[in-house]
């Protein structure tokens, strides 16, 4: 949507990073067992980005097991208010 050229082979490039992207969430998503629009997938990475950013800036170096264990109950929560 955000690609303004009117050079095909620009184009065709666009579209196909668009595909590949949807693609590449969409198969994170099954493999998360997930079944949420793609909204609650984007909402997801991007609050996952913004943590990873704050903890980078802090210098914390979190425990990955606890964060993995923490993260799956929080999605199994947004999955029963979904």
């Amino acid at each position: 949507m955000h690609c303004l050229s009117l050079n095909k082979l620009k184009l065709d490039f666009a579209f196909n990073a668009s595909f590949a992207s949807l693609n590449v969430a969409k198969v994170t998503m099954k493999e998360m067992g997930m079944q949420y629009p793609m909204s609650s997938f984007k909402a997801l990475m991007t609050n996952s980005y913004i943590v990873r950013r704050i903890l980078k800036t802090c210098g914390y170096n979190p425990n990955r097991i606890l964060i993995s264990k923490i993260f799956k109950d929080l999605s199994c929560l947004q999955r029963k208010t979904a």
